[in-house]
C-alpha cells in the first residue's frame, strides 16, 4: 500500500470505520476457511469435510484430535496443512486447519479440480480483498 505500512493503514481503517480489529480478524479468517473449504476438491468428500476454524489458545495445538489422525496409506504425508492467523494483543489468533493425510497433495495440486491449491489460494484472495476495501476506505477521506 502507498507511502504507508500495512499496519498503519489497518489502524486508520479501523479507526474510520468503528470495526473492531477482533472483528476484522474473526471475519477475515471466517471468510479463508469457507474459502478454502469451497477451493477443495471432492471425490469422497472427507478433505472437504476436514478443513477446521479454530480460535484463541487452541490455535495453538500442533497436534490434532485423535479422530482425526491420518490412516496410512500410499499418498500418507504430515496430514497437517495449517493457515495461522497470529494477531498483536489481546485479539485471539486463529488457526485453519486440514487433518487428512492427502491433504498436502492436494494443496500441492495433486488434483485437476485445484492445480493451484486451495489454502494459499484462501489466504491471498483474503489479503487481496482487506487491501482492496481499506485502500478504498482510505482514499474516501
Amino acid at each position: 500500500m502507498n507511502g504507508n505500512t500495512f499496519s498503519v493503514q489497518v489502524d486508520k481503517f479501523l479507526k474510520q470505520t468503528g470495526i473492531k480489529l477482533e472483528t476484522l480478524t474473526k471475519l477475515t479468517a471466517i471468510k479463508i476457511w469457507t474459502s478454502a473449504t469451497v477451493r477443495t476438491p471432492v471425490d469422497t468428500g472427507r478433505a472437504r469435510a476436514s478443513w477446521n476454524l479454530i480460535r484463541g489458545e487452541d490455535a495453538d495445538l500442533t497436534v490434532p484430535p485423535e479422530s482425526e489422525f491420518p490412516a496410512p496409506g500410499k499418498h500418507a504425508g504430515t496430514g497437517d496443512k495449517r493457515g495461522k492467523m497470529d494477531t498483536a494483543g489481546s485479539v485471539p489468533a486463529f488457526t485453519v486447519s486440514n487433518n487428512v493425510h492427502y491433504i498436502e497433495y492436494l494443496e500441492e495440486g495433486s488434483s485437476k479440480q485445484a492445480p493451484q491449491g486451495m489454502l494459499k489460494l484462501a489466504i491471498a484472495e483474503a489479503i487481496a480483498e482487506i487491501e482492496s476495501v481499506i485502500k478504498a476506505t482510505n482514499e474516501q477521506t
